[in-house]
């Protein structure tokens, strides 16, 4: 059993108002950079891009699994390099809402709420924005178990890294068999095409459609 303590409720601008700037490590790569940048240009300021992958879109976003996980939603690490720490300011406002949702005595500290974010961030930054909040859902869900009496920063690290082997890399080599298959497929139909443009006859128009299918 865990041992109380008379810890104060934190207002999540109190959370959000104690960051501190960080300044990323190395230089991000020619793509990363230009992920960042169709990110900015998007958005214009991370508020916007919080609004748009807000907890209370966490259900919307996230009602096809596998579309949450195989879409083309921003990564922490775009968003970590579009503005500082903007990754893990969004975090925050995840990590807080959950232990609102969660009703738990004990809420984390505002510290703790950071280092959590933090973590997250460095450890998982090629997870994709609705990727987590697919996480989060399934934490809300009961799918990990429960908290009991307070929200543990390490078993919310520890679900992740159990949710990333799992579920996600379940739904990311099915997403990569059909790619497989996809390209397959092309490359039988196009043999057909040239097979057909060869023998000086025009292509079926099944194939066509197939291909335009793709």
């Amino acid at each position: 059993m865990k041992e109380t303590n008379n810890k104060q409720p934190v207002a999540l601008s109190e959370v959000l108002d104690g960051h501190n700037e960080r300044q990323q490590s190395s230089p991000p790569s020619p793509q990363l950079r230009q992920r960042a940048q169709t990110l900015v240009t998007t958005y214009s300021t991370p508020a916007a891009l919080s609004r748009q992958y807000s907890p209370a879109r966490q259900q919307r976003c996230t009602a096809n699994a596998y579309k949450a996980v195989t879409c083309a939603a921003p990564r922490l690490q775009d968003v970590a390099t579009a503005w500082t720490n903007g990754a893990e300011l969004w975090l925050m406002v995840h990590i807080y809402e959950l232990g609102e949702f969660a009703g738990v005595r004990e809420k984390m500290t505002a510290d703790q709420v950071r280092q959590t974010a933090a973590i997250i961030a460095g450890e998982f930054y090629f997870l994709k924005l609705t990727e987590l909040m697919l996480f989060f859902q399934r934490v809300k869900a009961g799918a990990f178990g429960r908290f009991y009496g307070t929200v543990d920063p390490m078993e919310v690290c520890l679900w992740l890294r159990q949710w990333v082997a799992g579920e996600r890399a379940r739904i990311v080599a099915a997403e990569e068999r059909e790619q497989r298959r996809r390209r397959d497929i092309a490359e039988r139909l196009a043999l057909d095409s040239d097979r057909a443009s060869r023998g000086g006859k025009p292509v079926p128009d099944h194939i066509h459609d197939q291909i335009a299918a793709l």
